[in-house]
């Protein structure tokens, strides 16, 4: 079995969205014949002995090694020093030193480096025929690099969004770190993107003689099997997520709510907006000050299983893409990986994105719904409404082409290509 190193820091359990692509990728390719050996912090903290043991169980039965490096902490941001004093102070030095390195410009992933160099140190000649790293972090990147030099073996790229590309950044990158982007691209056997306008972005950028390749976010329906829908008594409309200020907001979708009501005036209104994820208390006061608090419902942080099982009863799940009207190559291209859990579900999905945007093609084409610009919320209340009071829905089938199955075969036909013969 060819034996791929895979640099990934997230992974099961954390609770990322990067975490189920590293895991599925993982997972498949385990299946399809690698010896598969994931670099990743160990859980110490803010996970439960149960979701713990359920990871180590599922490590086994699919054939997964860890080799730890460093720690990882799940920072519970709802955990108060009155309300929840154990978890809090448990949680107090990684707060202070994550606000240290924010400060300082470095997010906490990236100190990951260090640990991952000490651990990978200790490989030997013929222990590894291919590296395979997922970013962010992008100190990933430059490790994968190392160890791969080390050990006179390939490196694969997985990109799950830009890096010095990113025009969402508060700050650009300064030009060293873009200079050390180009010589890790050029030195790579392969490069994976998620959407094709983000490839051909990287591709235009760096002048890559090697066009990145795209592998999309997915499913995987082994594990949509097993969820069992939440009944809701009315027309559901489900976001399970956190927003990102100015990129990711909940504000067209109340705004759309409100519309709802003026084009419903007098009634008892049959749509209702469940929301889960952190922001609980922004929600609740934007739908006050929006006027809709009567249509909305705050759950708050849940468990990946219950989150999946409320998308999974309703109507209707909102995935948010971005906010803009517009959008410029790489904003086009950004699909978030919230959109493979209702599309795997056969759920219809209300996508906002950008005019163009990857994710909206994904959508429109696969009859899964209908994509809105931020500013349309007067066709967002249409579509509402006419969804509403449509009876006997009668889905989709989940598209093959996204199932993590499917995305792995292509995988692993390229990664083939660059493992040393047996």
């Amino acid at each position: 079995m060819p034996k791929l190193l895979f640099l990934a820091y997230a992974f099961p359990p954390s609770p990322a969205i990067g975490a189920v692509r590293a895991w599925s990728m993982a997972k498949y390719l385990g299946r399809l014949g690698w010896d598969i050996t994931v670099v990743t912090p160990r859980p110490v903290a803010g996970f439960s002995a149960e979701v713990l043991s359920r990871v180590d169980e599922d490590c086994r039965q699919e054939g997964i090694a860890r080799l730890f490096a460093g720690r990882q902490v799940w920072v519970n941001a709802n955990a108060t020093l009155l309300g929840q004093p154990g978890t809090w102070l448990r949680q107090l030095p990684t707060r202070v030193l994550g606000r240290l390195w924010r400060a300082l410009g470095i997010g906490w992933d990236e100190v990951w480096a260090g640990a991952s160099n000490r651990v990978l140190a200790r490989l030997k000649l013929g222990s590894v025929d291919l590296v395979l790293a997922t970013g962010s972090p992008f100190s990933s990147f430059v490790v994968a690099r190392r160890v791969a030099r080390k050990l006179g073996v390939p490196y694969v790229l997985d990109y799950r969004d830009p890096w010095t590309l990113n025009t969402l950044r508060s700050r650009p990158w300064p030009t060293p770190v873009r200079r050390l982007e180009r010589a890790i691209l050029r030195d790579a056997a392969l490069t994976l993107m998620v959407s094709p306008s983000q490839a051909a972005a990287q591709a235009q950028a760096f002048g890559m003689v090697k066009p990145p390749l795209v592998i999309t976010n997915g499913y995987d329906p082994e594990q949509l099997a097993g969820v069992t829908a939440r009944p809701f008594d009315h027309f559901a409309l489900v976001y399970a997520g956190e927003f990102y200020t100015g990129q990711r907001e909940i504000d067209p979708v109340l705004l759309a709510l409100k519309r709802v009501r003026e084009m419903m005036p007098g009634t008892r209104l049959p749509i209702r907006l469940h929301y889960y994820g952190g922001a609980a208390q922004q929600v609740r006061v934007k739908s006050q000050q929006y006027g809709v608090k009567d249509l909305v419902a705050c759950h708050g942080r849940v468990s990946r299983i219950e989150a999946l099982a409320a998308i999974k009863g309703s109507d209707i799940t909102v995935v948010i893409a971005g906010i803009a009207d517009t959008a410029n190559q790489i904003e086009r291209g950004i699909v978030t990986g919230k959109l493979f859990e209702p599309l795997g579900l056969g759920v219809r999905i209300l996508l906002i994105a950008p005019e163009a945007n990857d994710a909206a093609s994904m959508v429109e084409v696969s009859g899964a719904g209908k994509s809105f610009r931020a500013s349309d919320t007067d066709a967002m209340a249409d579509w509402l409404v006419e969804c509403a009071s449509l009876r006997g829905y009668q889905g989709y089938s989940p598209p093959v082409k996204y199932a993590w199955m499917a995305l792995a075969k292509r995988l692993d036909d390229w990664l083939n290509a660059y493992q040393p013969p047996c």
